[in-house]
């Protein structure tokens, strides 16, 4: 891949990523409690700031079936989003929030 398709590919997923998050009017956003995910919660929280979208931010030790079974029963927001944890559980995610529109990064 060249650099200048790479660089299309970046502008046309942000693109779509920046009008998906504007037809929302919330999200749920869960980062790790260390350095770097209280850093890209902060950087999500203030993109979503820019962008005017209310969000409701939520800090955990660790990602496991009771923090997935809480938000599966006390949020019901559009989205929600992960932040530096999510990856290495994408089937759990799925077994509890399998009816949700998720986003990990």
């Amino acid at each position: 891949m060249t650099d200048r398709s790479f660089n299309d590919q970046v502008e046309k997923v942000a693109k779509e990523f920046l009008n998906w998050i504007n037809s929302l009017d919330r999200v749920f956003l869960v980062t790790h409690y260390d350095a770097d995910g209280l850093t890209a919660g902060a950087i999500m929280g203030s993109t979503l700031n820019m962008l005017g979208v209310k969000y409701h931010l939520r800090v955990i030790e660790q990602l496991d079936t009771e923090s997935l079974q809480w938000i599966k029963e006390k949020t019901e927001y559009p989205i929600i989003i992960f932040t530096d944890l999510g990856s290495g559980y994408k089937k759990l995610i799925h077994k509890y929030l399998l009816k949700r529109n998720v986003l990990i990064i």
